[in-house]
This record gives C-alpha cells, structure tokens and sequence, in this order.
C-alpha cells in the first residue's frame, strides 16, 4: 500500500504544475516547510490566488469573486486577520455546514 504522505506529496505536485501552466509567469513557488496556526501572515497574496484557482478549478466554478462571492478577500481576511477569522469561525459554528 502506498503512504499517504507520498500520495499527498504527488497531488501536490500535479496541482502545481497544472497552477503553473495556467498562471504562467505569476508563479510563485509554495513554501518548502508547512504553514502552521499562527503562520498564515507567511502567505503572500499570489500565493492566496494560486490557492484560490485551485479551488475554483477544483470545484468548476466560473469566478471567485463575482456578484456576491470574493473568494479572495475571504481567504484573505480569514488567514491574515485574527480577529476576522474568530468572527467568521463564530458565524460558521452558529449557521453549521
């Protein structure tokens, strides 16, 4: 059986090469070490985007921020602004999903 930790380093690195192809030049590379509580500053907004492509390819949505959606000041906010991401964890527990 294969470990997990080798499947997750494979995807990672297949969703890297397939972010590089579809941001071209922008690329940035993502941190050798893992982000841990309380790192999140460590993320730069190019970063935060590539994330949030990957998540909108992932999911087949159009936008990530459109209308009534911002998926990228969302994430944002969440990961750099302590006290916006204690708020947002409150308003997810109070609503559930």
């Amino acid at each position: 059986m294969i470990n997990e930790k080798i499947l997750r380093q494979k995807a990672q690195s297949s969703i890297h090469i397939a972010i590089k192809d579809l941001v071209g030049e922008t690329y940035v590379e993502q941190s050798k070490e893992p982000i841990l509580y309380g790192e999140y500053p460590k993320i730069n907004r190019l970063q935060l985007v590539q994330g949030v492509r990957a998540l909108l390819l992932e999911c087949h949505i159009e936008h990530g921020s459109s209308c009534d959606v911002d998926l990228y000041t969302l994430l944002s906010a969440y990961l750099w602004d302590e006290e916006a991401r204690t708020e947002m964890n409150a308003i997810v527990k109070r609503h559930g999903a």
